[in-house]
């Protein structure tokens, strides 16, 4: 839905990731709409294996979010760099349930 971006608050002077909506999302509304309720839903996770939300709104007519600034690789590199051994695949899913769990 969005594309995340490695952003500075200037006056912390921390290293936060933006995600802002894409332009190019066909339904402009309905984006908007299913972007708000991620922002909402990702806001409510307070888990170490969630990053925290921390300011949302828009600039020149697109939404953003700000979120913690998390490093190390994502999901979609290490599925993409090939199979990942059971042990491991387990422990990762493991994680997600965690931080999506009440």
């Amino acid at each position: 839905m969005g594309t995340v971006y490695r952003a500075e608050r200037l006056k912390l002077g921390k290293i936060v990731a933006v995600k802002v909506l894409h332009d190019e999302l066909p339904d402009e509304l309905s984006s908007r709409k299913r972007f708000e309720i991620e922002a909402v839903a990702m806001a409510k996770l307070e888990h170490p294996n969630c990053a925290a939300v921390l300011d949302v709104g828009v600039h020149d007519g697109r939404p953003f979010v700000v979120m913690d600034f998390i490093t190390g690789a994502d999901l979609k590199s290490l599925v993409d760099a090939g199979p990942v051994p059971p042990p491991r695949a387990i422990s990762i899913v493991r994680q997600v349930l965690s931080g999506l769990a009440p």
